[in-house]
């Protein structure tokens, strides 16, 4: 069932602890375990990432709705670009095997080295050994 604008206030101003009129990562984190939510910091930055369309480090009440409200079955390039740089965990321009297996164990999916290769067999067009962006994109959109 669809929020409508006053549900949608309420929840952001119960997630607003301090009453700034902006989420940061702590209240969003509480927020989160309060629900019963069991997730990782990893995830929580993702998340507060994806949201933060202006890269302030903070959620606004627009950004807080427009999450809520927004279709979400095909991310914008902007929000892949932000998940892509978010998995590169080591900042040098392309996930690698080791990222991969990383990513997965963070999200309670762990795949197998031989996995790893399927992907990169399929997906790393130049044969570098890891993702770069256009490639994860790419695959992403698949």
């Amino acid at each position: 069932m669809a929020m409508n604008e006053q549900e949608i206030k309420a929840a952001f101003d119960m997630i607003d602890t301090d009453g700034n009129g902006t989420l940061d990562k702590q209240e969003f984190t509480n927020f989160c375990k309060q629900i019963g939510e069991s997730i990782s910091d990893f995830e929580i930055d993702l998340m507060m990432k994806l949201a933060d369309k202006n890269n302030d480090g903070v959620i606004s009440y627009s950004e807080f709705k427009k999450m809520i409200v927004e279709d979400h079955s095909a991310p914008t390039e902007d929000d892949l670009k932000k998940i892509f740089e978010a998995f590169d965990l080591d900042g040098n321009g392309k996930i690698d095997k080791n990222e991969m297996m990383q990513i997965a164990n963070y999200f309670g999916e762990p795949i197998t080295e031989q996995q790893v290769d399927e992907i990169l067999a399929e997906h790393d067009t130049d044969k570098s050994g890891g993702l770069e962006f256009n490639e994860f994109k790419n695959m992403m959109l698949k």
